[in-house]
């Protein structure tokens, strides 16, 4: 199995600072790399552009990539500013001052299976948000996890999954803003990442009683969902395409 993670990061200029950007692609880092996040490889799976990220580099990285090895999964993750355009597509922007389209990103990458997770706004206004205390987001268990073994139950996983298809989960609906502290990061990164953790170790408390051994992007995102809601006051609802209930995010073994 062949995968790819691109960590995307832009958290703007000094007068439209981000400062939760550099958060949340830390807290995704250690989230991937741990055994329930899919054990990824950050030495040859986990690509970051964090410091330099431009629509020229990711269309190239993702290019030449799939020329030398097919590369069997994509999971990119974008935080940072965005918006939506006049054809409601939604608009990552690059720290560089360039642009992508998630419809752009669909062409790249049309013959793999593709995840995009976008923290960023999909409208230009901003909205100030309550702050939030700094806490941990990974527990630990009293239960170890088997790395290897939770990267081959992943990587099964992946197999299964149909060529060219597109799987998205945004932090918002088209009109509004994502909220970004410089406590905790994103507010949807950081509801994600620690719902992730919460199923995680119900995941592990059942599997003593036969129950589950993985949960679905779907699943995650439809719990971290209404703590969204209510810590940005209405003012934010995340959405997802359906199909993201076939794509991994925690896995036990």
């Amino acid at each position: 199995m062949n995968r790819k993670l691109i960590l995307i990061a832009n958290e703007g200029e000094e007068d439209v600072k981000l400062p939760g950007v550099s958060i949340d692609m830390k807290n995704y880092h250690d989230f991937f790399i741990r055994p329930e996040g899919g054990a990824w490889d950050e030495n040859t799976e986990i690509h970051p552009m964090i410091d330099i990220s431009s629509a020229t580099v990711l269309h190239n990285y993702i290019m030449m990539t799939e020329a030398f090895n097919h590369v069997d999964y994509w999971l990119i993750v974008f935080c940072g500013h965005g918006y939506v355009n006049t054809n409601e597509d939604t608009v990552l922007c690059m720290k560089d001052g360039s642009e992508v389209t998630v419809s752009q990103i669909k062409t790249w990458v049309k013959y793999t299976p593709c995840t995009l997770i976008a923290d960023c706004c999909r409208e230009k206004e901003e909205i100030d948000i309550p702050q939030l205390l700094e806490e941990s987001l990974f527990s630990d268990t009293e239960m170890k996890l088997n790395a290897e073994a939770c990267r081959s139950l992943y990587n099964r996983i992946l197999e299964s999954l149909p060529s060219g298809t597109f799987y998205g989960a945004y932090s918002t609906s088209i009109g509004e803003c994502a909220g970004d502290t410089d406590t905790v990061g994103g507010v949807y990164s950081y509801n994600l990442l620690k719902s992730a953790d919460e199923i995680k170790r119900h995941l592990i408390e059942g599997r003593l009683n036969g129950g589950d051994n993985l949960a679905t992007l779907g699943q995650i995102h439809d719990e971290a969902t209404p703590h969204v809601v209510k810590m940005r006051k209405e003012r934010q609802h995340p959405c997802r395409s359906n199909n993201t209930n076939r794509i991994p995010f925690v896995v036990i073994a």
